[in-house]
């Protein structure tokens, strides 16, 4: 089976999801909290979001070794993410196009190799970050049986993540060359032109872990960017559920924690439409504050996605008219 139909199978299951949630809550609940969100929630949130992409672009600019503006890094994490969210190959079309980006700022191998190295702090910090909600989650309310059992798969999957993750510092493998290789050999690809494409981006990941050992305080100001962003995100969820009228921010940290887990299992599922708003309504009704409120974050971060993707998009377009413009 295709990818581009399991992509139509899974957006299709989503959509349904989705309508059959919907009418399930009614559509006058999400209505209403659109209007107590209002342009000034949404203002918050958008800027909350805001600063969360400028901390990873200066995280990723912190690992390129080379002289870029901020103002481009950020441009190109928005428009990348933007191609990421509307597809189904996310990282696969994301990453590379946020490298082509900068490419008049620094070779897009090399933007690539600290890209690489961004997401996997990255997913560290998602790995620490869901064990903390998880925490929270126990701490702080009463957990149904069948939320105990899928936080304890959650918590053995976020463990492996972290034991990966020690291996990578330890071993420091070149990930991004090694998966193009694997690719281009199950696609029979054995071109001398991609071989040295693939040599020259082992050897900039290999000198990007050398390059980041060998300076402490630039590798310390990259996690400090990756926590920076998680403190944002949870300050965003709770932004949102103040407008709507609950002010618990453990319930913020755990609903931006089941957020965290869906935007990695459902990678496939274009905009995660239909499983946001399903698996967030599940845990707001399982905690007791009714499937409505869960339900309704999913839209509004919908909403948010979707502005983003849209500004993504039209940045993606400048760009382009401007290269035409200098030809």
């Amino acid at each position: 089976m295709s990818r581009r139909v399991i992509t139509l199978i899974a957006t299709a299951l989503g959509l349904a999801l989705l309508a059959w949630q919907i009418d399930k809550i009614g559509v006058a609940a999400i209505l209403d909290g659109l209007r107590r969100l209002g342009p000034t929630g949404l203002a918050l949130i958008l800027g909350a979001s805001l600063v969360r992409q400028v901390l990873r672009a200066l995280a990723w600019t912190i690992l390129m070794d080379a002289s870029i503006p901020l103002a481009s890094a950020l441009a190109a994490t928005i428009s990348g993410d933007a191609i990421g969210n509307l597809t189904p190959l996310s990282l696969l079309v994301s990453e590379p196009a946020k490298a082509m980006y900068v490419r008049a700022h620094i070779p897009p191998p090399r933007a690539l190799a600290a890209l690489a190295a961004e997401n996997f702090f990255y997913s560290l910090s998602v790995a620490v970050a869901v064990l903390l909600g998880v925490a929270v989650l126990f701490l702080a309310f009463p957990v149904p049986d069948w939320m105990q059992t899928a936080s304890l798969v959650l918590v053995t999957g976020m463990a492996a993540v972290l034991v990966a993750a020690l291996w990578l510092i330890a071993k420091e493998p070149a990930v991004v060359s090694s998966t193009l290789s694997r690719i281009l050999r199950i696609g029979g690809a054995k071109a001398p032109p991609y071989v040295r494409i693939i040599d020259k981006i082992r050897e900039l990941e290999v000198s990007s872990y050398g390059f980041v050992r060998s300076r402490p305080g630039r590798l310390l100001a990259v996690v400090g960017c990756e926590v920076g962003f998680h403190i944002f995100s949870v300050l965003e969820t709770w932004i949102t559920l103040v407008f709507l009228g609950f002010h618990s921010l453990a319930l913020a940290f755990v609903l931006d924690t089941v957020q965290r887990v869906i935007n990695v299992v459902f990678r496939v599922v274009p905009l995660k439409i239909g499983v946001d708003e399903v698996g967030s309504g599940l845990t707001s009704a399982a905690l007791g504050f009714g499937s409505p409120l869960g339900v309704t974050m999913g839209v509004i971060r919908k909403i948010r996605v979707l502005i983003w993707a849209g500004t993504g998009l039209l940045i993606l377009l400048g760009q382009r008219a401007k290269g035409r413009g200098q030809r």
